[in-house]
Parts: structure tokens; sequence; C-alpha cells
């Protein structure tokens, strides 16, 4: 059983559990190169720890050195482990089946053995102290072969530092960088802790601080996975990105990340930033190119873009998905120079587009020139002659739906003494004013027209009688505090409204204008800033 009131037993542990987590979630990746060996490589701290755990806890003296030989299973694979894995990282080892590299473990085994023979020769152990009734603490008396095995562990380690020390100093990327001092952190610390263990610093006599080690390593290793993509911003294809090709190539991985790139295409694309580690979405959007085009890629798609800030130079681009097994890796993108093949197709495709320009010009002016043509330039709003059109089109529609429609004329009353008074430019921009009121006060298919001077007429299509009198005076109203709250004028004008409704008052355009213009009539007659129906 665990004892969890022992607080070096909790570490361990711990440090168990979380090897065992981490070296799943790194073998479920073994695809990617190196992953198995750094999977076997937590796994042999899974077994020292959890060992040691309940080495800890046991209070006999045969348990304690079965948990022992238990722990050495471990051990002794831990530094062939993360050397085989250190050099496959780095690329030194290509095919990790080689003989050379199954002598890494000639003398682990041997130590193994040795460890688990130990009753018979005593040359790993030469004797067991007391367990300490409080700690539990036992202290192994060791011999030959423990310093051993402790001197090939520290030679392999170090070996390991050298290779990540120049690693380091090659990398050209931060996260790689960051790898890698992680890496030489998870070295250090077993090694760290063995020191203390075999010195007179041994703050409790007996006590293996190596495995508080080992979980500082798998720490430091779970915060390189989470933080720095540890074994996850791997290149996947670097076997092909060969520096001499004169194409561009970039490896993106799933997690749309750079993981690769070539000298040529950094040449190619030198007014872009391509870095590993940076997002592929960023610097395809960048391009023009869809990301949505990813997901569903299945065969090899090739796009055109063009670089004007290079001397117009053209590129192509072939993007093919990455896969083994079923199991998407990434993509790989081909960049390729095609600048001299477009040289002809320029030519003509500038022209093409100046005419399709010049041609947009011309039909934009011919719509300018067409509002212009149906619209008062003072108002903005209609002129007589469209007008005069609308109306004979919407009385015919109304004559075959049976549905009303009905007219308004307005006139500004005394608008002569505004020109008097305050000057013509005030007086225009009243009218202007005016117009604008009409556009808040009406729907888009009215249609309002400024019919001469300072009179206005409005065609109301399918409105009634008694929603359109409201209407009618609501625009009187506000036209009146409008003129009041202008600045520029602060003077209270009225406008006189005349209405007129079909069939009501009418049977075609020219009676209902006549009746309209009768209203208005009336309403100035009878004192003007009112509202007339049509009699």
């Amino acid at each position: 059983m665990i004892d969890f009131f022992l607080p070096y037993v909790d570490i361990l542990f711990f440090a168990g559990i979380l090897s065992t987590l981490l070296g799943i979630f790194i073998w479920r990746r073994r695809h990617i190169s190196g992953n198995y060996a750094l999977a076997l490589t937590i796994f042999s701290v899974m077994i020292w720890t959890l060992a040691g755990a309940f080495e800890g806890s046991a209070i006999s003296e045969t348990t304690k050195i079965l948990l022992s030989k238990i722990q050495y299973i471990g051990i002794v694979n831990l530094p062939p482990f993360f050397l085989l894995f250190v050099l496959i990282y780095t690329g030194r080892v290509k095919n990790p089946y080689q003989i050379k590299i199954g002598l890494l473990w000639l003398l682990p085994v041997f130590f193994l053995i040795s460890a688990w023979t130990n009753q018979w020769h005593h040359l790993f152990w030469q004797s067991f102290s007391e367990i300490d009734p409080v700690t539990r603490v036992m202290t192994y008396n060791h011999g030959p072969i423990f310093w051993g095995i402790t001197a090939y562990s520290y030679i392999v380690i170090l070996i390991i530092l050298i290779i990540l020390i120049g690693e380091f100093r090659k990398a050209s990327h931060a996260k790689y960088r960051w790898q890698i001092v992680m890496m030489v952190f998870a070295a250090i610390f077993p090694m760290a802790g063995g020191i203390v263990y075999v010195t007179n610093l041994n703050p409790i006599p007996g006590m293996d601080w190596t495995p508080v080690g080992g979980f500082l390593s798998v720490l430091v290793l779970t915060i390189s996975v989470i933080s720095f993509h540890f074994m996850d911003l791997v290149p996947v294809a670097k076997e092909i990105l060969l520096e001499q090709m004169d194409i561009g190539m970039l490896v993106v991985d799933p997690k749309m990340r750079i993981v690769d790139l070539n000298k040529a295409l950094q040449q190619l694309m030198n007014n872009h930033e391509i870095k590993i580690g940076n997002r592929a979405d960023e610097f395809f959007s960048n391009l023009g190119i869809e990301i949505d085009i990813f997901e569903n890629l299945d065969d090899p798609v090739i796009f055109e873009l063009e670089e004007p800030e290079d001397g117009n130079k053209f590129i192509e681009v072939k993007l093919n998905l990455l896969k083994t097994e079923n199991r998407v890796l990434g993509w790989l993108a081909i960049f390729r120079d095609i600048s001299e093949q477009k040289l002809a197709s320029m030519a003509i495709e500038s022209i093409n587009l100046n005419l399709q320009s010049k041609l947009e010009e011309i039909q934009k002016l011919q719509k300018t020139l067409e509002e212009q043509a149906i619209h008062d330039p003072l108002t903005n709003v209609y002129n007589r002659r469209f007008f005069d059109e609308s109306f004979e089109k919407e009385l015919a529609r109304s004559k075959r739906s049976g549905k009303p429609l009905c007219i308004i004329m307005i006139d500004i009353d005394h608008f002569k003494r505004i020109n008097d008074q305050f000057g013509h430019a005030v007086g225009d921009q009243v009218l202007r004013n005016f117009g604008e009121l009409l556009i808040k006060k009406t729907r888009k298919s009215d249609v309002i027209c400024r019919y001469g001077g300072e009179e206005f007429i409005i065609l109301f299509i399918e409105a009634d009688e008694v929603c359109l009198m409201d209407r009618a005076d609501e625009i009187r109203k506000d036209f009146r505090k409008m003129c009041l709250d202008d600045p520029d004028l602060q003077k209270d004008v009225t406008i006189s409204i005349g209405v007129a409704c079909y069939p009501k008052h009418g049977e075609d355009t020219r009676e209902l204008i006549l009746k309209a213009d009768r209203a208005l009539y009336d309403a100035k007659e009878n004192g003007r800033n009112q509202v007339y129906l049509a009699r």
C-alpha cells in the first residue's frame, strides 16, 4: 500500500502518474520520428518513480529490496532510451534499428542482471541498514557494480548535454531553442539528485533523491509539451526538403503551423516573413489562398500568385496532402517561379483590364447622367419630367388593381420674402432642407417632385385618403419646426397643401393635378398653413 503521509512517497507517486499520462500522450504520436524513443524514456521514469513510491512505503527489508530491483528496470533503460531519442531528434541517427544502437543496452542489461542476482554475489548492494520507523528509509550500502551503473549513467547524460548544447547553438527558431533548454534540464535533474544521494549533501541519509530529479524531469517535459509544442512542432517531411532544390517547399502540420521550409522558399518569397512555428493560415491568407481548401484537400491543388512588389513575379503554388495509414501528417506546399511563362499573357491581361476599367467608367458615367436627367439638381428630388412619366404608369396600375392612389401639392407660403430678407443662398438652403424632409417622411415607392420654384408634388402609391391627410399635416408641422430651428433662418415659415385621390377626385392625371392644385389654392385663400382635400 502507498503511505501518502510521507511527502517523499507523494512526490514519487505523483511523478509516476504524470509520467504515465505524458508517456501515453507521446506514444499516440509515435508516427513522428523519435517520439517512440521519448515515450519509452517517459515509461522508464514511470517504472522508476512508481516502484520508488511503493519502496518508500514498504516496511520490510525483503519488500524494499524487491521493489528496488523493479526500480532498476526503469533506471537502466532511461539513459539509452533518452540518448536514442536525442540522436533521432537531432538527425544524427536515421535508422534506429541499426546494430550499433543495440550496443547501448549491453551495460544496462549487465547492470540489471547484477541487481536481480545480488543475493548471490553482493556486488551491487553489500549490506542494508535497519529501516527507520519514522521515515521508512533503508540505507543501501553500495558495491562496485552500483558505482559502475552510476558512472555509466552520468557519462551518457554528459554525451546528451554535449549534443543538445551543440544543437542549441544551431537552432534558428525560438520554440526549438526552448525545447532544447527543457531537454537539458530534464537531463540535469536526475544527475543532480544522484549527486545529492551519494554524497554528504544528503539531508536524510539513505534517502535516494534521484527519483525526485526524475519527477522534475517529467515536469519540465510536460511544460515543454504544453507550452513549446515539444514533439509536436517538428518537421514531418524533412527528408524531401533538400536545400539544393531550386523550388520553394513549405511543410504545414495538422494544427496549421509552419514546421519546415527550405532556403529556396525564403529567397522566392522574400517579401513575406516565413518562420518555423508561425501560423500557416495567416501566411496563406496574405497570399489570397482560402484556408478552407486544406480541410477537403485530397488531390493536389494548384494556385497562381502575383508578387507585384517583386518585379511582377508570378508564382505557382501546389498544395499536397501528407498522409500515411489514414493519418493526416500535414500539407506540403511547393512554390515555383513561373514569371517567364506568364510574360506574354501579362501584356494581354493588362490590356483587358484596362479596357474593362474604361468600360466600367463609361457605365458609371452613363448611370450618373441618367440620374442627373431625372433629378432636380438643387433639392435632389425627382424633376417634373420623371414625375409625369411615373404618374401615368402608376395611375394605369391603380386602375388595373383597383387600389387607391393620391397626390399632394405643396407650396411654401411667402417664399419670396425669404429670398428678399435673407438672400437667395438661404432660400436655396430652405429648398434643399425641405427636399430632405420630404424624402425622410415618405416611402421609397413614393415619387417626390419639385414641380416648379417653391412648389412640390408627391405621388403616394396605394395610400388611402385618411392616412394621407394625416401624413400631409405631419409634413406641414415638421417643416414649420425645421425653419424655426434653422440657425441661419429662425423664422416661422409655413406651407399650404392640397390633396387629391384617385378615383374619388378624378380619372386621369390632368384632372387629379387640377383638383390638387385647386385644393392648394383653397388652402392659401383660407389663411395658408393648412391642408385641404379636393372637392
